[in-house]
């Protein structure tokens, strides 16, 4: 009775293999003649070892073991370019595998061409964001790295200015505005820090008069975080504020007081004597004509008049008086008023000359009228006296002899008709009758009688009974 012993989980015999099962035959027994089958390796044909001959050279020189008019096993060895087909007892390039296939087996292709990766026992060419070394299958490149060409061996790292968080890709991505990227193959992006803008995945610094905040795009001027600061070196650190405002130990800005000048800088410059500033201002201001101020770091100045009364310029430093108001004069830094017949103009004292007068206090003097007279340095005009003429000037006239004028003339008459005047300086004059009896008229000055009334002749002079 031949009994069979099969064991399906081997894979087959080996050449060692084979030489015991054959030794093992011969042992057994006459009575028991088993048929014993083996899975030929890399074959589903299970053979009896009682079947197995090394009388194989019909198949081939390198075959050293057959069965059933096949060879089950060679001697032949292949090139690592190669594989051994135990069937036919030969070598077969990779290449039949796939046309980049470098190593292989009976199986499969154990190495490709780089770039091309084992897959289904032969080589596939990798595509883009996928890398292969010939060993492995093709793989998706790490986060970080791109890969923008099929058949590559490796993947190339994102430049700097650029990032990939997803694998496989063939590109790499610009970071979002408000980020960058200053290093190579890397697969996240870094916030924008304060004080620079980031766009196209560049971090650029804010220029001296600008900043920005954390995560910008764009940055703004230092004013819109820093009030009255017009170049900073942060949005929290100005460098130099508006005129009239200085950089305080925090470096921002403060208006600046009163009595002080500010350049925009640290400087907080006091204003000295003789100068004011209100707050706020970038320079200190001279006081006008008719100020000063004495002390330093004031927000206006004093009135000249109010140290000296009536005084309208002064040392813009001491106030010491230097000009008075009209009607005023100026003596010793005092301002006096205008003695009367005289008259001040430009801190001056002028007296009034003859034939004109003036009150205290005056700017101007005043002509007399007709009928009445002046000296220098009068403060008001006299009526004319009887027997004078004036005519307003600085002197009284004395009317001669055959003239009159009674008290306030401005001009001395001449007697009338029957009236002489043989004295001067007399206020009217004589009848004529009173020098010579019944003389109807007579010489003005001497009295000398020229015509007698009605019913007189003269004769010599006097007037007679014809």
């Amino acid at each position: 009775m031949k009994k069979e012993i099969f064991n399906p989980d081997c894979e087959g015999f080996s050449l060692i293999e084979l030489m015991i099962s054959l030794i093992t035959i011969s042992c057994i027994t006459a009575a028991f003649t088993p048929v014993i089958t083996k899975k030929l390796k890399n074959s589903n044909v299970s053979v009896a070892l009682s079947e197995v001959t090394t009388k194989c050279d019909k198949f081939s020189s390198h075959c050293t073991l057959c069965y059933s008019g096949k060879c089950i096993a060679c001697s032949i060895a292949c090139l690592n370019s190669e594989y051994k087909d135990n069937d036919k007892c030969a070598c077969f390039p990779c290449t039949n595998y796939s046309p980049n296939c470098l190593l292989c087996n009976a199986k499969t292709c154990t190495k490709c061409s780089s770039g091309y990766g084992i897959k289904n026992s032969g080589c596939e060419i990798c595509p883009k964001g996928y890398y292969s070394d010939g060993l492995m299958e093709c793989v998706p490149c790490e986060v970080g790295k791109y890969q923008n060409e099929q058949g590559k061996s490796t993947c190339k790292y994102c430049e700097a200015g650029k990032y990939q968080d997803e694998k496989g890709k063939d590109s790499c991505k610009i970071p979002p505005n408000g980020t960058y990227q200053d290093q190579s193959g890397q697969s996240t992006t870094i916030p924008c820090p304060e004080d620079n803008y980031c766009t196209n995945g560049v971090k650029t610094p804010c220029p001296a008069n600008q900043g920005a905040n954390a995560g910008s795009s764009a940055c703004t001027t230092c004013s819109t975080r820093i009030s009255n600061c017009i170049e900073c070196s942060n949005l929290t650190q100005c460098t130099k504020c508006n005129a009239g405002y200085y950089l305080n130990s925090s470096n921002t800005c403060t208006q600046c007081p009163a009595g002080y000048k500010c350049d925009g800088t640290a400087n907080k410059t006091i204003c000295p004597a003789g100068t004011y500033s209100a707050a706020g201002a970038s320079t200190c201001t001279n006081c006008s004509v008719g100020y000063y101020q004495d002390l330093t770091g004031q927000s206006s100045c004093k009135n000249c008049a109010s140290k000296t009364p009536n005084c309208i310029a002064c040392n813009v430093t001491t106030g010491v008086c230097s000009a008075c108001a009209n009607k005023y004069y100026l003596n010793s830094s005092i301002c006096y008023l205008c003695p009367a017949g005289y008259i001040c103009v430009n801190s001056s004292k002028t007296q009034c000359p003859a034939g004109q007068y003036s009150p205290s206090g005056s700017t101007t003097c005043a002509n007399c009228q007709a009928g009445k007279w002046s000296s220098a340095g009068a403060d008001s005009c006299y009526t004319c006296s009887a027997g004078y003429a004036c005519n307003g000037a600085g002197t009284a006239t004395k009317c001669p002899a055959g003239k009159y004028a009674p008290a306030g003339s401005s001009s001395c008459k001449s007697c009338p008709t029957g009236k002489y005047q043989n004295s001067a300086g007399q206020s009217s004059c004589k009848a004529c009758s009173t020098k010579t009896a019944n003389c109807a008229a007579c010489n003005a000055t001497t009295g000398a009688c020229s015509a007698c009334k009605s019913g007189y002749n003269l004769s010599n002079g006097t007037c007679v009974v014809p």
